[in-house]
């Protein structure tokens, strides 16, 4: 039967995860074979900064995004120009507009030189 995570007074779940001395602590643990992320109804990778484009009279056709896991497809939705990631998930790679090189090769890095030419700076 699944467990509950403590709640304190006043506090909620978060209250419980309180330390003697200051504001909630969030961990994230991951290991070589799962990954959880939980977050609040309505709350995605495109979440925010849909708020803060908005907020700066931003649109989405002038925000680029990357990703590589299928938490990122909202945000590659919500994005006008969406590069997955060459290493991404597979479920990953079709709905993103381009193809950027592996994380581990610097591929947002390689992307971001080339799309504002700052391959002379420097």
């Amino acid at each position: 039967m699944p467990r509950r995570a403590p709640r304190a007074a006043g506090g909620g779940v978060l209250g419980a995860r309180r330390g003697a001395r200051g504001p909630p602590r969030h961990d994230h643990r991951s290991s070589s074979f799962a990954l959880v992320e939980i977050s609040a109804a309505g709350v995605t990778k495109a979440s925010t900064p849909a708020t803060l484009a908005a907020e700066l009279g931003i649109g989405p056709d002038e925000v680029v995004a990357f990703g590589d896991m299928p938490n990122d497809l909202p945000l590659l939705e919500w994005a006008g120009r969406s590069y997955a990631m060459a290493n991404a998930h597979p479920t990953v790679i079709d709905p993103a507009d381009h193809l950027a090189p592996p994380n581990d090769e610097d591929g947002v890095a390689a992307v971001l030189t080339e799309l504002f030419d700052l391959s002379s700076v420097g």
